[in-house]
């Protein structure tokens, strides 16, 4: 038991350890934890320090609830529950289901009536036939085999960016894009992520699992910038962890489109969206149409409450008997008394029927969508303002950050995203201060080349694309080996640094 550590809190959120089993649970004193079909008793959690070990004890009944005591150190079953003899090997096992005795209906009422992990398992080995006919080595296997399904020992620990990216690793590494601990580490070591410093993270993907580390190693100085693609960012990562408010203003997020919208892609380069830019050998003229035509479209979907935004040249059109031109003929425009205006390519607008009984029924919707707004805000002006996760609204996020990448002079850049990344890379890579690094992570190798050879037509040196390779091994008396089962893969890494050739290009032009 720890009691030097901080307490266990009401109301954050901790990682519950079960064996190889962990789970992220926000504590609260009047619920209760759900760890697979048995629940915890919060309350008896809450107080002790973070770190401290916890026996479950049965309180009986199908509904498993668990009451949690603080014990010293776990219970090692294998060596606590030891055969008298064993065999010298398995020749003479036979691998059937007659060799043991307990059922499982027998297992259900034992635990039913508040039997402890030790007694079942205890019970698991006197019932079976074939135990003493195994070798000391596989009598262990076997109990620790039971211990692990009976195992009634928690911890309860703080959520670390490190515990954070195991668990889901362990979950469902494609959800993280196979984003091991080990290819994090290294990841963040390429960039040089270090206190005080600026960084710029582009992550899609991955659960805000590289905007959580990178958070967490700034400490509250410093700051970082997280760019994402459409609709809100992900936080999944960042919410889990426990960060202080300090930490957290150190955390701007900003939408690339609207990067994009204040820093236009250069013409003569490939665009990072869908859009294609113009080619290298257009003239100027069709490339400031293109661009023209593209900042048309930007403010056509960036128009508020769905409206079209008119262009330059649609707007500079006389308006027909008051009514705002459309851009399309023939298609239906919205007028100010909810009317439809049925346009048939000519110059005649006729106002269609309504249904007298459709319309009162809109009145209603409307009516009570109002007075259910009223019953919200009222109930939050009595309950008192909620407190927000993030340090700053939207537009100051955005704004803050759109000051900062201004400056160009980031002292780190960092890409972890499932789309294609040579484009994104090559847009990025002018915000980044010179003889700064970036790196780039892809679960595989391919997209990775064509960032190489991109990165090094534009003068960065250093470059190096690395695979991380993890293996765990068994260290056990007399029987220390790798583990059969290993991951397949954590991915590769592209790392370099951004120099500046404009000055060696001017020395050779004198």
């Amino acid at each position: 038991m720890r009691e030097d550590g901080p307490a266990i809190c009401d109301g954050k959120n901790y990682i519950i350890i079960k064996g190889s089993f962990m789970k992220l649970a926000k504590l609260k004193t009047q619920k209760q934890c759900q760890l697979g079909r048995a629940s915890v008793d919060v309350a008896g959690l809450l107080g002790h320090p973070v770190g401290t070990q916890f026996r479950l004890h049965s309180g009986g009944g199908k509904q498993r609830l668990m009451r949690p005591e603080p014990v010293e150190h776990t219970e090692d079953l294998a060596d606590a529950i030891a055969a008298d003899e064993s065999a010298a090997d398995n020749r003479n096992l036979l691998a059937n289901q007659t060799s043991q005795a307990m059922t499982k209906e027998r297992i259900m009422e034992m635990r039913e009536q508040g039997a402890t992990g030790r007694e079942i398992v205890t019970t698991i080995v006197d019932n079976s036939t074939s135990f003493q006919g195994k070798t000391e080595f596989s009598q262990a296997k076997y109990v620790r085999k039971k211990q692990k399904k009976y195992f009634e020992f928690i911890s309860v620990q703080e959520p670390t960016v490190r515990l954070v990216a195991s668990m889901y690793y362990m979950q469902d590494p494609l959800k993280i894009m196979n984003l091991r601990v080990d290819s994090l580490s290294q990841l963040l070591t390429a960039c040089s992520v270090r206190p005080g410093g600026r960084y710029l993270v582009l992550e899609s993907g991955c659960l805000a699992v590289t905007v959580a580390a990178v958070l967490e190693r700034l400490g509250g100085h410093g700051h970082l910038v997280h760019l994402f693609q459409g609709g809100t960012p992900q936080r999944h990562a960042v919410d889990a962890i426990n960060f202080t408010s300090d930490q957290l203003a150190c955390l701007s997020c900003l939408d690339l489109r609207t990067l994009m919208t204040h820093h236009p892609a250069d013409p003569t380069a490939s665009a990072p969206t869908a859009s294609a830019a113009p080619a290298s050998g257009a003239s100027p003229a069709s490339a400031e149409a293109q661009a023209d035509k593209t900042a048309a479209a930007d403010q056509k979907t960036a128009a508020p409450n769905g409206e079209t935004a008119l262009t330059a040249e649609e707007s500079s059109k006389p308006a027909a008997d008051g009514i705002p031109s459309s851009g399309g003929g023939g298609d239906a425009t919205p007028i100010d008394g909810g009317d439809e205006v049925i346009t048939d390519g000519g110059d005649d607008v006729t106002p269609a029927t309504e249904d007298p009984a459709a319309a009162a029924e809109e009145v209603e919707g409307t009516e009570a969508q109002e007075s259910r707004k009223r019953r919200l805000s009222g109930s939050q002006a009595e309950t008192g303002e909620r407190k927000s996760k993030y340090a700053r609204t939207r537009c100051e996020d955005s704004e803050l950050a759109l000051n900062m990448l201004s400056s160009k002079e980031m002292d780190g850049l960092l890409l972890c995203c499932r789309q294609h990344p040579v484009n994104l890379l090559r847009y990025l890579l002018r915000f980044l201060a010179v003889s700064r690094p970036f790196a780039v992570f892809c679960p595989y190798k391919e997209p990775l080349l064509e960032c190489y050879f991109a990165m090094k037509a534009e003068g960065c040196i250093m470059l190096k694309v690395t695979e991380t390779w993890l293996r765990n091994y068994q260290v056990l008396p007399e029987r220390t080996h790798p583990e059969i089962n290993m991951s397949g893969g954590g991915g590769y890494i592209l790392s370099g640094f951004k120099v500046d050739r404009s000055l060696n290009r001017a020395a050779v032009t004198d």
